[in-house]
């Protein structure tokens, strides 16, 4: 009975769950980690190469042409806090974290367009604007995360966000991010406003157009006006081909959303990365670079830590090997 109804929820989830946000672009660098995909203690360890050798500022907040330097970190504890690593899980555990995601998910799938909806009438009576209709989407999406993630608590969630003034006046960036799952999309909703401030400008990312095949994904994406790029699918590790016609809308695009205060967030590695351990799986592209070049915006930086360990990448919703239920993300700080 348990095996029956888990196997309906899962494959539920599957059908519904939002899946990864797919382009992204920034300078030529690889990432090198230490990390075993089996339960077990370990230090997540990163090494980040970037083209010539000289070394980086400390601050993580770069102007573009900085891009062509160099920044090796050997230790992460002291990028993004984290300590010894303990993502044992015995198998009850296990279990019941994955139930609990896959309630989340169904959760949310369910949330978000009731959620939505109430807006999207007011946007097509004219009773509210665009802009203001994509503001209000993605707080009422956000809200979603943060009320069911309280609600079900299936993951051990550690934020570590901007502070000070960061936080009462947020300078306009280009926001890079790390992929690894299909649950990236519900987690940054979920620590957003822990993670870039209760002042935060709202956000716009980057994403794959053939994600819109998934109706709760094309609803929440369209109505909070991200900006879609098209691309061949394909599987992870494989060099994405980009339809060069769409880039001049997607700047285009871009342009507006900054005009009209929002911030930007880029995926540089343009698919899911289901092995972190073992580095990147194929080049970064640079529309990240391209983007803050154009604007004259900085380029600041979100690590996720430990998404992968709920549902890796290559594994189904039904199908994926819970070993860690302990996530860390961080907002890196700007310049002072």
């Amino acid at each position: 009975m348990q095996h029956s109804v888990n196997k309906v929820l899962g494959l539920l989830a599957w059908y519904l769950a939002v899946s990864s946000w797919g382009f992204a672009p920034l300078h030529h660098y690889h990432v090198q980690t230490k990390k075993k995909r089996t339960p077990s203690k370990a230090l997540f360890r990163l090494k980040i190469h970037v083209e010539n050798n000289d070394q980086l500022p400390t601050e993580t907040s770069h102007s573009p042409d900085q891009y062509n330097q160099v920044i090796e970190k050997e230790n992460v504890t002291e990028m993004i806090g984290l300590k010894e690593v303990d993502d044992h899980l015995d198998d009850f555990t296990a279990m019941w974290t994955k139930v609990g995601m896959i309630s989340y998910i169904i959760s949310m799938c369910l949330a978000l367009p009731i959620a939505l909806l109430p807006l999207s009438l007011s946007y097509n009576m004219g009773m509210i604007t665009k802009k203001d209709m994509e503001y209000l989407s993605l707080e009422a999406g956000e809200m979603c995360a943060r009320t069911l993630l309280t609600m079900i608590p299936f993951v051990n969630l550690k934020v570590w966000g901007v502070d000070g003034d960061d936080n009462k006046k947020p300078e306009p960036s280009i926001w890079v991010l790390n992929h690894t799952s299909m649950l990236d999309a519900f987690m940054l909703l979920a620590a957003d406003q822990k993670l870039r401030g209760k002042h935060k400008r709202p956000i716009k990312f980057v994403y794959w157009k053939g994600l819109e095949a998934n109706p709760v994904t094309k609803i929440l994406f369209q109505m909070c006006g991200f900006i879609p790029v098209q691309m061949e699918g394909n599987a992870a590790g494989v060099l994405n081909n980009y339809d060069a016609a769409c880039f001049r809308q997607l700047l285009k695009d871009a342009k507006t959303a900054l005009e009209d205060g929002f911030d930007l967030g880029v995926l540089p590695e343009g698919q899911l990365n289901p092995h972190p351990e073992l580095g990147l799986q194929q080049p970064i592209y640079s529309g990240a670079f391209t983007l803050a070049k154009m604007s004259h915006r900085p380029i600041r930086m979100i690590g996720m830590h430990g998404i992968d360990r709920l549902w890796n990448a290559e594994e189904s919703l039904l199908k994926t090997s819970v070993i860690g239920k302990d996530v860390t993300m961080k907002a890196y700080p700007g310049k002072h």
